[in-house]
């Protein structure tokens, strides 16, 4: 998310406020939080009591945002206005009984907030996470006093299944991570309209499309082929009945030709999606709107050798002719550059263009990309554009050079100004970076004594508690581990994390460090009792099938067999 009167009122609530053991409690400003060390039921016991609607944070000292929020809202005189109304409760999810929580209620992602009524029933989940304020978690908690929650939603469709409305409200209630129920209910709401000239139907059709776009890949691997078979179905259904000038929700105007353009790549079938971009050039456009659908262009018919594509006039075009009238646009139109979003999203195609000319084995052309890429951060960086994107830029060049090996002078002076600014949150992060642009930039042997020194200096794990000294060990384990530097020092550094905190994640990278060493009987011990600490089962199938492989004397790469074309096309069209 991978990233925002107190004297008065304690006097008052110290009168009425239970007696906890401090364990089981934490202080955030001037408000008490009870933590996961209370069980659910110790946990509603005491809201049935107070009858209050409880309100639970789930946080991670690891993730910066959770940390963010409880600065900006918790720490605030302001936040006593949700205090009042709820009982507080924060789970770590770092302690075993946090992922016990974790695992129990499904969470994905931190921070995720959510509401139970004081009998336990969950009520509702936050959704609004481009604004958390305290403002924003009263209006929530006042929506779900009035019946505006997902729990009444669900009931409403539960008393009444032939209600299209309900499913129409259900619907709006679910956020990104409920993707199969979203499924589910757009199907609904589709059956129960009247036919494809519908225009509710119309919309939860192409609803329907973005996000089978998003979900189909999890069924690559010939499972569930019925189920697959019937989401090739229900994509195509709109484009066979609105494309092109008539999709008009969200598949209009580019999304929806760069939606189309994105699900032929996935069947391999990239001479059909530049046909598809063929179309779109011959629509009212423009360049700020539509950068994306020119940017992915660029991509396919780079990665498909720019061979056999030609324009409406029977010229040839390769991504170079797509480049080059993007740049002569901006040229014509250096305003375009004025919006963040365009900057971002222009930019984004170099690190992928980089890493797949690198592939190609074209590394001069490569080095041609990354110094393009550099040239226009520069240039952006001369007014306060740069300003607004400082961390977006440092992040790509990091990237391009830990991946690559382009711009490493460049990305070391930004990691060592970042490390040295760093919190202890941050400071593990950054020093994996920095480990591998080193070894592109200086060789494997300088890289490992940079980690080694890392770990070394007392002051690394000054104040860190037990679990994060296990998570930085293990974060360096693993990018030795992704560098195929499996020596007996970063085994040891593996080892260690285990000793300090035995769960999945340390185990799977003690276990893949020993696989790549060979020692495939020790590697499989340790990846089962990974496998029976995992609380999160999307990782079970990568973790089974890396035992199979070792039972044969083979050895995991460690990385995803991803397309690097489809992954960032995906993100282009992200639900």
């Amino acid at each position: 998310m991978s990233k925002k009167t107190a004297v008065l009122f304690l006097c008052i609530v110290s009168l009425s406020l239970p007696v906890w053991s401090a364990s089981k409690t934490k202080t955030i400003g001037d408000y008490t939080f009870l933590t996961e060390q209370n069980s659910f039921e110790r946990i509603i016991e005491q809201a049935t009591r107070q009858n209050k609607k409880v309100m639970v944070v789930f946080s991670a000292k690891w993730c910066l945002p959770c940390q963010i929020v409880k600065k900006n809202v918790f720490e605030t005189a302001e936040f006593k206005a949700v205090a009042d109304k709820v009982l507080l409760v924060y789970i770590e999810e770092t302690t075993s009984r946090g992922k016990d929580y974790v695992q129990r209620f499904k969470i994905q992602v931190f921070p995720t907030f959510k509401l139970f009524d004081s009998d336990g029933t969950e009520l509702d989940t936050y959704r609004n996470y481009e604004e958390i304020t305290v403002d924003s978690f009263t209006d929530w908690i006042a929506g779900v006093e009035k019946g505006i929650s997902l729990h009444a939603a669900r009931l409403k469709v539960e008393q009444d299944p032939i209600n299209r409305e309900y499913w129409i409200e259900l619907s709006l209630m679910l956020d990104e991570y409920n993707i199969e129920e979203k499924l589910q209910v757009f199907r609904r709401i589709i059956e129960l309209g009247p036919g494809p000239e519908d225009e509710l139907t119309q919309q939860f059709q192409e609803k329907r499309a973005l996000l089978i776009v998003n979900i189909i890949q999890r069924y690559r691997d010939g499972s569930k082929a019925d189920e697959r078979a019937r989401l090739e179905r229900e994509f195509l259904e709109p484009y066979e009945l609105y494309y092109p000038d008539r999709l008009a929700y969200d598949l209009k105007g580019s999304t929806g030709f760069l939606t189309y353009m994105v699900w032929q790549v996935l069947h391999d079938k990239n001479a059909e999606a530049l046909s598809i971009f063929s179309d779109f050039l011959q629509t009212n456009h423009t360049m700020k709107d539509s950068i994306a659908v020119y940017l992915a262009a660029a991509l396919i018919s780079f990665s498909s050798g720019d061979a056999g594509w030609q324009d409406i006039t029977g010229q040839p075009v390769g991504s170079a002719d797509i480049i080059a009238l993007i740049d002569q646009t901006t040229r014509l139109n250096p305003r375009l550059w004025d919006s963040p979003e365009f900057c971002v999203t222009s930019l984004s195609l170099y690190p992928v263009l980089i890493d797949v000319c690198v592939k190609q084995g074209q590394r001069d052309k490569a080095a041609t990309y990354a110094q393009t890429m550099y040239q226009k951060m520069t240039a952006l960086n001369s007014d306060e554009r740069g300003e607004l994107l400082e961390a977006y830029f440092d992040q790509m060049i990091v990237q391009v050079a830990s991946e690559n090996g382009f711009l490493t002078k460049q990305a070391l002076d930004r990691l060592d100004n970042q490390l040295n600014e760093a919190e202890r949150l941050e400071y593990a992060y950054l020093a994996t970076q920095k480990i591998a642009v080193v070894y592109q930039d200086a060789g494997p042997d300088v890289a490992l004594e940079y980690g080694l020194g890392v770990v070394a200096s007392e002051s690394t794990f000054k104040g860190l508690s037990t679990s994060e000294k296990s998570e930085l060990l293990n974060n360096l384990a693993w990018t030795y581990y992704e560098l195929s530097l499996v020596s007996d020092p970063v085994l040891e550094l593996a080892r260690k994390s285990v000793k300090l905190q035995e769960n999945a994640n340390n185990l799977d990278t003690l276990a893949s460090i020993l696989a790549a060493r060979g020692e495939y009987k020790q590697a499989m011990k340790y990846e089962t009792r990974a496998l029976k600490k995992l609380d999160r089962d999307r990782f079970r199938r990568e973790f089974e099938d890396k035992i199979a492989l070792w039972q044969k004397g083979q050895n995991s790469t460690g990385t995803e067999d991803e397309s690097l074309v489809s992954d960032y096309l995906l993100r282009s069209v992200s639900y």
